[in-house]
């Protein structure tokens, strides 16, 4: 939907501004939950987020697209399009989304039980990931060009890594400092992927490649917590983060064979 709204305007900037708004979004719905859910009906949350759901849906009717062909719609994705640097950026997205869900999924276990904090504390950690998501959903602008697209991507899976080790050696308040890093790297690579995916695949097979990329991203996650889960309490929440951090260092390692052809700068 992006490339379309855009209409050939710059696709850093668009997907920069869109992601910065979701990002402030979830924001905003954190620092709301806590009056809503402060001795009040557990129903009055869900009723809020139906009326921005119904708000959204009525802003999405008031939008007027060009129809497309039938033959568009038919479209299939083909295997030349489907090439070496797709498969890469979906690998890349997938680890990136599985990171992201597992610290949001285990970061109160880390918390209370690792950590020996309190709600204020997991709230601190919360409101620092929402920080760094917001300044890293606006900063491809400062590094598009100062490096080829995939040398980013496994910079950025490279970082992460190094941070969820951190996470098994630091204590507060170097893991706030250290959730704002997660925050900020995994929304710059969010914006960098859809980026990069716009500018190589058809605004008329976008939806489709962008289905594929998730449904692998999931898949890879629900391993990643079929383990965690088979794990137990056998280990602690930063022992899974180092562990996951590993895994993504091995990744690197596996995406940089056959990468030595040049790439394209920016958005390629």
């Amino acid at each position: 939907m992006i490339p379309m709204i855009a209409d050939g305007r710059d696709l850093v900037a668009s997907n920069s501004a869109v992601f910065f708004v979701m990002q402030f979004g979830n924001l905003g719905a954190a620092l709301l939950a806590g009056p809503l859910l402060h001795e009040r009906s557990p129903a009055l949350p869900f009723t809020v987020l139906a009326a921005f759901f119904l708000f959204s849906a009525g802003c999405l009717a008031l939008m007027r697209l060009e129809p497309v062909s039938r033959d568009v719609r038919i479209a299939k994705i083909s295997a030349a399009q489907f090439d070496l640097s797709l498969r890469r950026l979906i690998v890349v997205y997938a680890l990136l989304y599985t990171g992201a869900v597992l610290v949001s999924v285990m970061g109160s276990s880390f918390v209370y039980q690792e950590q020996k904090g309190t709600a204020v504390d997991f709230g601190y950690l919360e409101a620092a990931w929402s920080a760094g998501s917001l300044i890293g959903a606006v900063s491809l602008f400062r590094i598009e060009r100062a490096m080829s697209t995939h040398a980013r991507h496994l910079m950025l899976l490279g970082l992460t890594a190094l941070v969820l080790m951190a996470l098994a050696y630091l204590r507060t308040p170097w893991t706030v400092i250290l959730f704002a890093a997660l925050g900020f790297l995994y929304n710059l690579g969010r914006v960098s992927v859809e980026v990069t995916l716009q500018s190589r695949v058809s605004v008329y097979l976008l939806g489709r490649a962008k289905g594929i990329m998730h449904s692998v991203a999931v898949v890879l996650g629900l391993l990643v917590f079929g383990i965690a889960a088979a794990v137990g309490d056998r280990a602690f929440p930063s022992t899974i983060f180092f562990s996951f951090g590993v895994v993504l260092l091995i990744s690197i390692s596996c995406l940089s064979v056959g990468a030595g052809q040049p790439e394209e700068k920016g958005e390629s």
